[in-house]
């Protein structure tokens, strides 16, 4: 199965969806025009209505409690947090315009590090992995791939854009035909295909 990090360029991702047509290309690595206008108008109201993104994010994506200053803007007080968890794993608030309707496009957060800290691939792996299990309470049928975006909107927290598809499993199928078909290839056999 393949659960992984890849990288983000164009060129990359072409291949991939080439193989795995759940993965994004270079043609839908982006918000569609009505998803691009709704983040246009959320930035204006977060400008209007909060002191800063940072505090509008700890609000919404980590749910921490928001204060009004005199000037009417809402703030989060970092002395008063009760974080009872650094990561946060949620539908991105502006999905890509993915050509596979399976596709789920999450994003993974993190309180602690700001967007320049690099976790390690294998601790976001089973981060992902362990949120999925109890996100589809389904077992582990699913797939995921994750990047960093390289033009982030938000650089005050560490996150990674998922993106992920449940898996079905049929039993009476030939095995190679099955594995081709459901793209379950090793990531030996992934890096041969991207090295054509």
């Amino acid at each position: 199965m393949l659960r992984t990090h890849i990288d983000c360029d164009l060129e990359t991702l072409d291949k991939l969806n080439k193989i795995y047509s759940w993965i994004p290309n270079s043609k839908s690595i982006r918000p569609s025009p009505q998803i691009i206008e709704k983040k246009k108008h959320l930035i204006q109201q977060i400008e209007l209505n909060w002191r800063s993104s940072k505090d509008y994010i700890t609000h919404t994506i980590f749910g921490e409690k928001y204060y009004v200053s005199e000037n009417f803007k809402k703030f989060t007080r970092p002395e008063y947090f009760k974080l009872n968890r650094k990561w946060s794993f949620q539908p991105s608030m502006f999905p890509y315009n993915l050509e596979c309707g399976d596709t789920n496009h999450w994003v993974l957060w993190n309180y602690d590090k700001n967007y320049d800290y690099d976790y390690p691939e294998e601790e976001i792996n089973e981060i992902i992995k362990r949120n999925l299990f109890y996100h589809t309470q389904i077992g582990d049928p699913f797939e995921f791939v994750w990047y960093k975006n390289p033009k982030p909107t938000i650089k005050e927290f560490y996150h990674v854009q998922v993106f992920w598809i449940y898996r079905i499993v049929k039993e009476n199928e030939n095995e190679n035909k099955f594995n081709l078909q459901l793209g379950f290839l090793d990531i030996p056999e992934i890096n041969r295909i991207l090295e054509k």
